[in-house]
C-alpha cells in the first residue's frame, strides 16, 4: 500500500483546549455540552469526517458513471453514558442522491460505504447505520 497523505493532530489540554494540526490549522475544543459557534467536540468532529468522507466517496462514484447528481450526507451522532461502561457514540449517516431512486441511492451509498476510509474504520464498532433517504 503506497501511503498518500500523513498529518498530525495534538491535543494538549483535553476539553478546553485547541487542536491543532501540523499544518496550522486548529480547532477551538469545549465539553459535548458547552460547544457553541466558535468550539466543537469530538461528537461533531467523529460526524464531520464520515459525512465528508462518505460524501466524496458517492461524489467519485457518481463522477465515474459521468452522472453530475447532486448528493448530501448527513451523520446524526448520538452519545450515551452508561455508569458501567462510561461514554460510547452511534452514528447514523443518511445519504442522498439528487433524481435517483432510493434503490439506486441505496446500492451507490453501500458502494461508498465500503471504499470510504472513514467507513472503514467506524464498520466493526457495532454503532453505525448506513440509510438512504429522498435528496431535498
Amino acid at each position: 500500500m503506497k501511503e498518500v497523505y500523513e498529518t498530525i493532530v495534538t491535543n494538549e489540554d483535553g476539553s478546553y483546549a485547541k487542536v491543532f494540526a501540523e499544518n496550522g490549522f486548529y480547532v477551538n475544543v469545549k465539553p459535548v455540552k458547552e460547544a457553541d459557534s466558535e468550539h466543537t467536540n469530538p461528537e461533531q468532529l467523529i460526524g464531520a469526517s464520515w459525512a465528508t468522507c462518505l460524501n466524496i466517496t458517492v461524489q467519485s462514484i457518481l463522477k465515474a458513471k459521468q452522472m453530475n447528481n447532486k448528493s448530501k450526507v448527513r451523520v446524526h451522532v448520538k452519545l450515551f453514558f452508561d455508569p458501567i461502561t462510561r461514554y460510547s457514540f452511534t452514528l447514523d449517516a443518511y445519504v442522498s442522491i439528487e433524481n435517483l431512486s432510493l434503490e439506486e441511492t441505496k446500492v451507490i451509498a453501500e458502494t461508498a460505504d465500503r471504499f470510504c476510509p472513514v467507513s472503514k474504520l467506524l464498520k466493526n464498532s457495532g454503532q453505525v447505520t448506513l440509510n438512504v433517504e429522498s435528496y431535498e
